[in-house]
């Protein structure tokens, strides 16, 4: 993201803003909706990136009250259609992009394979699509 920020910087033309880019970490903790609280408090935000789906679900309030865009840039799905009118995703579907992960298991022929996940939703349905193609396949 910092390099992306500063090559638009760099390039962008003159009538295009400038964009400042604030990071805060939430420890991947749905309950630490501080690190939103601080940056707004902080550098007035006008968009987030949150990368995870409970923290994403844990400041609708936050960004609705505030009229700031919120952008999950790497989950999808069912469970985040339903958020407000402030709340953007672009990724592929959770499901779509782990899938992925299991057609290149399928495509190497590796057929003894362990799938560890992090106990929230994001991870659960990755890991599910993940193990369902690996079965069809019979890995």
């Amino acid at each position: 993201m910092l390099l992306a920020v500063e090559q638009y910087n760099l390039n962008r033309k003159e009538n295009e803003p400038k964009v400042n880019l604030f990071i805060n970490d939430d420890k991947w903790n749905p309950d630490n909706a501080p690190a939103y609280e601080k940056l707004k408090k902080e550098h007035d935000i006008s968009v987030a990136f949150v990368s995870h789906s409970n923290s994403t679900i844990n400041i609708q309030d936050h960004v609705l009250k505030d009229k700031v865009i919120l952008v999950n840039p790497l989950n999808n799905g069912e469970l985040l259609d339903s958020l407000n009118k402030n709340t953007f995703k672009i990724a592929k579907s959770t499901e779509q992009a782990n899938g992925l992960i299991a057609i290149r298991i399928i495509e190497l022929g590796l057929k003894k394979t362990a799938v560890f996940k992090f106990p929230n939703d994001y991870m659960t349905r990755a890991s599910m699509e993940v193990k369902r193609l690996l079965e069809k396949s019979n890995v």
